[in-house]
C-alpha cells in the first residue's frame, strides 16, 4: 500500500468510491483551499482504494460570567456572533462549530437564533488534539 498526495486524475475513482458509501452528503470540492490536505491509498498496482481529506474548520467556545441573568447572556452571545462571523468570513471561513456541554444546553436556543442547527445524527463527532510531541514519539523521538 502507498499513500500519496491527491492528484485532480483522482477526482473520479474517489467521486465513484463517495457515491457507493451513499453516506448522504455531497462529495467535497477538493480544489477549494479550505480542503487543505488530501491524501489516497494505492494499491501497490496504482488501484485507489480510499481517501483522508482534511478540511479546516472553526470551533467556537462560549465563555460567560455564570452569574449573568439569561436576557445579557443571551444578548452577549447573539452580538458577539454577529462579529465573530463578519470575522470568519473575512479570514475565508465558511462554517463554524459549536460543542455544548449537557449543563449548558440552556444556551441551544441562542445557538439556533443566530442561525445554528444540530450536525447529522448519522454522524458521532470524534476529535484528536494533535502536538509536536506525538509527532516526535512517531519518528523515533527525533
Amino acid at each position: 500500500m502507498r499513500i500519496r498526495a491527491y492528484q485532480s486524475s483522482d477526482l473520479a475513482e474517489l467521486e465513484r468510491i463517495h457515491q457507493q458509501q451513499a453516506l448522504g452528503y455531497e462529495f467535497p470540492n477538493l480544489e477549494h483551499p479550505l480542503y487543505f490536505v488530501n491524501l489516497v491509498a494505492t494499491s501497490d498496482r496504482g488501484r485507489i482504494l480510499g481517501a483522508l481529506i482534511f478540511r479546516l474548520t472553526s470551533e467556537v467556545m462560549v465563555l460567560l460570567d455564570p452569574g449573568l441573568n439569561r436576557v445579557t447572556a443571551g444578548l452577549a452571545i447573539h452580538k458577539m456572533a454577529e462579529r465573530g462571523e463578519t470575522e470568519l468570513l473575512v479570514k475565508g471561513m465558511d462554517e463554524v462549530h459549536a460543542f455544548v456541554p449537557r449543563k449548558l444546553w440552556i444556551f441551544e436556543k441562542h445557538l439556533r437564533a443566530i442561525g445554528f442547527r444540530r450536525g447529522n445524527r448519522n454522524f458521532l463527532s470524534y476529535y484528536k488534539q494533535l502536538s509536536n510531541r506525538d509527532r516526535s514519539a512517531q519518528d523515533g523521538g527525533t
